[in-house]
């Protein structure tokens, strides 16, 4: 039963390489999340402070 015993072992570093590959590619799609999310709002604040400006 050695056979047995080392399919379960490659099953499960397998399904662990799995796991880190995903989440390797899902942290730049969160950081690029965040950088938009950051960029949207400084343009938010600057386009503000333009038409705060245009109305003085």
């Amino acid at each position: 039963m050695p056979s047995l015993r080392l399919r379960k072992e490659f099953v499960i570093s397998l399904m662990s390489g799995m796991s880190i590959g995903i989440s390797l590619a899902i942290e730049p799609l969160l950081a690029l999340g965040f950088f938009g999310d950051f960029l949207f709002s400084v343009y938010l604040v600057t386009a503000k402070k333009k038409r705060a400006k245009e109305h003085e």
